[in-house]
């Protein structure tokens, strides 16, 4: 399961990055041998909207990824506890019957 939640980190930074790359990318230019960046229609307010909305979406997209792995490492961590807890269970329930073994 921890390596699930890695990938679900991983998946939240690629995420972010996509966030950060609306946010500070963006070129609206109107010459023929540029290429714009991040531009959907003509005006510079309704790209900035529309860059906005995204960079919103790919943080929220990253935010759910961190609680997910958050949820996987903890399920991870508690199933590594109780299995070791029934080890040690197991082992103490044979030491009492080696010992009452040893009584007869």
């Amino acid at each position: 399961m921890k390596e699930g939640a890695y990938l679900f980190y991983f998946f939240s930074v690629v995420s972010a990055g996509f966030g950060f790359y609306k946010y500070w990318h963006y070129d609206n230019s109107e010459g023929y041998a540029a290429t714009p960046v991040n531009a959907y229609v003509g005006g510079d307010a309704y790209n900035y909207i529309i860059n906005a909305n995204y960079m919103i979406a790919f943080f929220v997209l990253a935010l759910i990824f961190v609680v997910i792995a958050n949820h996987l490492f903890k399920m991870a961590v508690l199933t590594e506890k109780q299995t070791s807890n029934n080890q040690v269970a197991k082992r103490q329930l044979m030491q009492k019957r080696m010992r009452r073994v040893n009584r007869v």
